[in-house]
């Protein structure tokens, strides 16, 4: 009976043993349970602030490309802008040098006329000069129809052929 009861002591410690194994084991399994649960708690809060993080980066990212396609629209409106005026301004210094070349080129032309229909006249005309007014303004190449006479008659003289000359010596500087 000794042996019976030590048997069953035996059995007892050993049932004894066993549940504070299983127990243990629970617990362990508790333990490990939690923490995986715990690691995936904190696994989902990282994802989320990264992917927060990334939403966050893609706005503020999605932001600066519409302000800077806002600023390039803008430049180019002004390209634009300062293109046309400059085109403008072309066109009207362009304008205004043909107004001014066409003007100079009539003025020309009347100047021309007038000298060919003074030379003609003076052709036609027979000038009233002493002889020696008539030598020197052929020398000095003054037509006698451009000077007025200062003679009896208005006959053109010497002195107011050196006149005409002079005169128009000035008007030429």
């Amino acid at each position: 009976m000794a042996a019976q009861e030590h048997q069953r002591l035996n059995e007892a410690r050993l049932n004894e043993a066993a549940e504070q194994f299983a127990d243990a084991l629970v617990h362990s399994y508790q333990v490990v349970s939690e923490l995986g649960v715990t690691t995936q708690e904190r696994n989902v809060q990282l994802s989320e602030e990264f992917f927060n993080k990334v939403v966050s980066n893609l706005r503020t990212q999605a932001d600066a490309n519409l302000q800077l396609s806002e600023q390039i629209a803008q430049q180019q409106r002004q390209v634009k802008a300062a293109q046309a005026l400059t085109h403008e301004t072309v066109d009207a210094y362009m304008d205004f040098a043909n107004s001014m070349f066409g003007f100079w080129q009539r003025t020309q032309g009347a100047e021309v006329e007038a000298t060919e229909a003074a030379e003609r006249k003076a052709e036609d005309w027979e000038a009233d000069a002493t002889d020696a007014a008539q030598r020197m303004a052929e020398e000095l190449g003054i037509h006698l129809a451009t000077v007025e006479g200062t003679g009896a008659d208005g006959r053109i003289t010497a002195w107011d052929v050196r006149r005409a000359a002079k005169e128009q010596g000035d008007k030429a500087d």
